[in-house]
């Protein structure tokens, strides 16, 4: 048995993937052509790798590392230190204060820009770009909270 996250060949036929009950062990001509699009094979084989996790993680905005939640809150604490010294009465009418529904808002503008980055860029890409996103977006909520009350759970 290989260990976990080893990579392990394995073999599908394609009837056991769409569940077509071949009569006998062979396909007729008409289940063949509906299952695999005309080919002219009896069979059909799926050969596949299941990756490690390390492979999959390669792309993540930290490589896969998990971080401490005291380095989560420094990169928050981080980004309101910037929000403060970018909105506040000297550079906005504002002064950097929002209702709960202007705070919807521009956090929904935000994870909406997280959702185009996403779906138009590779991962590599992508993920260290939704993750300062996220960043921000935390931070928002912080300052809402702040400004707003945070009710404890």
């Amino acid at each position: 048995m290989p260990e976990f996250g080893e990579r392990m060949p394995f073999e599908l036929t394609w009837q056991e993937e769409i569940g077509i009950e071949p009569t006998g062990n062979r396909l007729s001509p008409e289940e063949r052509r509906l299952a695999y699009g005309g080919l002219q094979s009896d069979e059909f084989r799926l050969s596949m790798s299941i990756p490690r996790w390390e492979d999959i993680s390669a792309g993540l905005g930290t490589g896969g590392k998990m971080v401490k939640r005291e380095e989560v809150y420094a990169a928050i604490d981080s980004e309101r230190k910037y929000q403060d010294a970018r909105w506040n009465p000297a550079t906005t009418t504002s002064g950097g204060k929002h209702t709960l529904e202007e705070w919807i808002i521009y956090i929904d503008d935000y994870l909406g820009e997280a959702k185009h980055v996403i779906s138009r860029k590779p991962r590599q890409d992508a993920d260290p770009e939704v993750l300062h996103i996220f960043r921000k977006i935390a931070s928002m909520l912080v300052c809402a909270m702040e400004q707003h009350g945070a009710p404890p759970r």
